[in-house]
């Protein structure tokens, strides 16, 4: 409720600048909730004489390409997925930009879109993996998109208990970031790129893969 004293010849212009309900909603319906679940891959990381770690991808084609952030494989000597049997190969990186795909073989009958655009205000939820197994979400929200659109997602905490590499997805269940660590994610137009420019090389005859990163 707002209130101004009306005074005589004088015009006040007010601007608002609204985030929707639903898009600023704090719970998720379950099915969106369940189908993000599902496109989340566990994954176990090993680094020579290091112990391995967990970490996290998100299917983003049907073509078997998975997104995460560059922290969660850098120096990886071999990267498996849970119940996935095909060797998990780095199909591209972007180091400034905190971004990997990794591509398996096969297809998959589902997997996640690239929200088109972030409101500032709106409700996100990271993955985090217990046992590196079963997946809950952590709520947080976008308090603002830094130098959009290239820039990253400033996040209003840092997501509770959340996986290196976790996608965070928004009320609808799209992917509108990645989180590697802190209080921020990467912004979906580097997210999209990435995806992109892999999706077109690996249907070129002469696409290859990477190794191990240092």
């Amino acid at each position: 409720r707002l209130t101004r004293e009306v005074l005589p010849g004088v015009t006040t212009v007010i601007a608002f600048e609204l985030t929707s309900a639903a898009v600023a909603a704090d719970i998720v319906a379950e099915n969106v909730r369940s189908r993000a679940f599902q496109n989340v891959a566990p994954m176990t990381v090993r680094r020579f004489t290091t112990a391995p770690s967990c970490a996290a991808a998100t299917y983003v084609s049907r073509d078997g390409l998975l997104i995460t952030s560059y922290l969660a494989i850098r120096g990886a000597d071999s990267i498996t997925l849970a119940g996935v049997s095909q060797p998990v190969r780095i199909a591209a990186h972007d180091v400034a930009g905190d971004l990997a795909v990794l591509h398996i073989g096969g297809t998959r009958t589902d997997s996640l879109a690239v929200a088109a655009n972030i409101a500032d205000g709106q409700s996100a939820w990271a993955v985090r993996l217990t046992d590196c197994r079963t997946a809950a979400e952590a709520r947080v929200r976008v308090t603002q998109w830094n130098s959009r659109p290239t820039g990253r997602l400033q996040l209003s905490d840092i997501p509770a208990g959340a996986t290196i590499g976790s996608m965070l997805f928004d009320v609808e269940g799209r992917l509108t970031g990645v989180w590697s660590s802190g209080n921020s994610g990467v912004a979906p137009p580097k997210t999209a790129a990435l995806i992109a420019t892999t999706c077109a090389s690996v249907n070129e005859p002469s696409f290859g893969f990477g190794n191990a990163l240092g």
